[in-house]
């Protein structure tokens, strides 16, 4: 590879008229090829659908990596279908449809067949063996060298309220979109009571912000949904809040798809500086997003959102707020004059904040104010005030060098990182007050030192304590008593602030469970994961418990169970099971397979499969330790009338624990859940299963794996 490669990104901009369709290509000085994007893809036009394509040929994109569809609107996923036609699209975003599906009675006709598009365009996808997911607020995702996703909305709760059925009057029936109580941290609903089968579904299928979707699944579940809402149980009058909305019926229901846009920012690193990007989809309402982020909204590129239409806090028209909070460099609207978009109010607001204004048409009069005031014509678009006319071909961003240049004259040209005007304030009063609450990006480094230097001094006590007790995680309420203590006054939503951007940036370990960071730990270094390895490799053999095979091992490794294990290496190390388990164990994996040869072991029965990961050293002799293990097991099963006293839950963890703590090899890593089928108890099924298996050598087929 040449080294004097330069890092180079492309933004282009697809003119498709009314609705949006960024490509976006990446390369830096690692890559061998470029990186391409898709965000949205127009509404499907003849005419939208032939710019797209131009792009497509002029960059040779043969694949996407990633393609987004920020929400199900026409002009948003109109043209996907011709575009997966014609390129291969490798992972594909966009929000949880089932969310959506459930309430095609209630949308206008034009939701309706914005959704059933989406379900469409999902199934010829999975056709295609792309990957299928619906990010949700705190994923996070660093596809290729030098980039990095940051998704700031939705957050899944929104998604937990519609396939709940819950406040469905509120979230269809008001104008701005309700979110106030998205705001307030409720405490969340467990899901062992009276919890739909559809939330806990999407529950099961998210980790670290990511919901793995499972098309197959879905359609079962909600085909199966037997408290499907109907009209009659909502009171809804569609036709009044279509008249306050002052939109046709066709787009009744079109503010809850806006508002629930995929929302994040694209960041590539650019010699020696991050080139952030904000995409908002057709945002409206900011209030969740400025209530919880505002600190990390600064972009310096801005794709303006819903096509310059109106922007909300709350229940109030705040374009200038907005325009604050983000301060972009640069920003780009796409949109030809339909439904009155762009607004005068959006340009003139963007002007008023020293961006560089771009968008998809040429504006042919001018106006100026003697008093040096904005030109205004009330709520009117910019696009009639302006005369506007539709540009030719696409925008094109190109940043190389420190340097950007662009293939278009731009609508307001005043480039300026650091010119700002006069600050106007406005006060917003929402519940709770989160916004005042939130810390500045000084206070956070600050607190964030503070809060490292107390874990650090929590784990250092820890290790000098007995090794047969646990170390749970430090909580957000354990640190909350500290800084009372130390009369810091911090409050519940400034620590979960602090955890956020401490994990954010590897500072420390947390754990975020449905939106909320309620657990940190201190970090291990080299030296603790060399001291785990240690622990480790004094086993012979390791049996871990694994849902099913896979091709390669390290991905076998990685989702084994390992449950005894990580309290094992809890208990010697003082860093919690959790944190071994997802941070400890990937680092740990290489070294594993270098040190062991893995086997597959599976025993069927008419009923049920049993799977587990065999990992023996490569000096070991493999039929010796199995005979041992074999034997071993015959005598412990019968070992002393003590056993019959314990449950086989308690058998399986006493026989476990005592190999572990011989030193010397470890048998068993982890407890036996496979058999799902069993509703009484399958724990004891399982279990109890793993002695006759061994038992009984013949029946377990053992495979290498490579």
């Amino acid at each position: 590879m040449n080294s004097t490669t330069k890092s180079k990104l492309q933004i282009d901009i697809v003119n498709v008229g009314h609705g949006d369709c960024i490509i976006i290509t990446w390369r830096n000085n690692f890559n061998q090829e470029n990186w391409h994007c898709i965000i949205d893809s127009g509404d499907g036009s003849t005419t939208a659908n032939t710019s797209i394509d131009k792009i497509i040929i002029k960059r040779k994109i043969k694949k996407f990596d990633l393609a987004i569809l920020t929400h199900f609107d026409s002009d948003h996923i109109g043209g996907f279908s011709n575009i997966i036609d014609k390129v291969k699209v490798l992972r594909y975003w966009s929000p949880y449809t089932p969310a959506f599906e459930k309430y095609l009675w209630l949308f206008g006709q034009r939701g309706i067949n914005a959704i059933k598009r989406a379900k469409s365009i999902e199934e010829k996808l999975l056709k295609q063996n792309a990957l299928i997911e619906s990010p949700v607020e705190g994923c996070m995702l660093s596809p290729t060298d030098g980039l990095k996703i940051t998704v700031l909305s939705p957050p899944i709760k929104i998604f937990e309220k519609l396939l709940e059925e819950k406040d469905i009057e509120s979230l269809f029936g008001q104008y701005p979109t309700f979110l106030g109580d998205l705001v307030i941290d409720n405490n969340d609903i467990d899901l062992e009571q009276d919890q739909r089968l559809l939330v806990q579904s999407m529950y099961s299928r998210l980790f670290k912000g990511m919901i793995r979707r499972n098309l197959v699944e879905e359609n079962k579940e909600i085909n199966n949904d037997s408290t499907q809402i109907n009209l009659g149980k909502i009171d809804i009058d569609k036709q009044l809040i279509c008249n306050k909305m002052k939109v046709e019926p066709e787009f009744f229901g079109n503010n809850v798809l806006n508002d629930t846009s995929l929302v994040f920012k694209i960041d590539c690193f650019i010699e020696k500086k991050w080139f952030s990007m904000l995409f908002p989809g057709d945002l409206e309402n900011w209030l969740y997003l400025i209530a919880k982020h505002s600190n990390i909204l600064k972009s310096d590129f801005y794709k303006a959102s819903h096509h310059g239409s109106k922007a909300y806090v709350g229940n109030d028209e705040a374009y200038d707020e907005v325009i604050q909070t983000i301060r972009p460099n640069i920003t780009v609207v796409s949109a030809n004059g339909k439904h009155k978009l762009p607004r005068i109010k959006t340009r003139n607001s963007l002007i008023r904040w020293s961006t560089n204004v771009f968008c998809t048409q040429n504006r042919c009069n001018e106006y100026f104010n003697i008093d040096g005031s904005l030109a205004s014509s009330g709520n009117n678009s910019c696009f009639d005030f302006y005369k506007c006319k539709s540009k030719e071909g696409s925008i094109c961003f190109k940043l190389e060098q420190n340097k950007i240049s662009v293939n278009s004259q731009s609508c307001y040209g005043t480039y300026s990182v650091n010119n700002y005007p006069v600050i106007q304030f406005q006060q917003h009063l929402i519940p709770d007050d989160s916004i005042l609450t939130r810390l500045t990006e000084n206070e956070i480094i600050q607190q964030t030192k503070w809060v490292l230097n107390k874990l650090k001094v929590i784990h250092e006590e820890r290790k000098k304590g007995l090794k047969d007790l646990g170390s749970e995680a430090v909580t957000s309420s354990e640190i909350y008593s500290i800084s009372l203590q130390e009369n810091r006054n911090l409050v519940q939503k400034q620590i979960d602030q602090i955890f956020e951007y401490g994990y954010s940036n590897n500072y420390l370990w947390a754990s975020n469970e449905r939106g909320r960071w309620q657990k940190a730990y201190s970090t291990p270094g080299k030296d603790d994961i060399r001291v785990m390895w240690n622990i480790i490799k004094r086993a012979d053999i390791l049996l871990l418990n694994i849902k099913e095979l896979q091709k390669g091992i390290s991905s076998n490794i990685l989702n084994a169970s390992k449950d005894l294990l990580s309290e094992y290496i809890e208990k010697q190390t003082a860093f919690p099971k959790e944190l071994v388990e997802t941070y400890c164990w990937p680092l740990l994996i290489k070294t594993i397979i270098r040190n062991y040869e893995c086997f597959g072991l599976t025993y069927t029965t008419y009923k049920s499969a049993y799977v587990w990961l065999l990992l023996v050293k490569y000096d070991k002799d493999y039929g010796t330790i199995m005979a041992d293990m074999l034997s071993d097991f015959k005598t412990t099963f019968n070992l002393n009338d003590d056993y019959f006293y314990l449950n086989e839950d308690q058998k399986f963890y006493e026989y476990s624990k005592s190999f572990i703590n011989e030193g010397n090899i470890i048998r068993i890593c982890s407890s036996l859940r496979n058999d799902y089928n069993n509703k009484k108890s399958p724990e004891k099924l399982a279990i109890s299963n793993i002695f006759e298996i061994l038992n009984n050598k013949r029946e377990v087929k053992i495979v290498r794996l490579e």
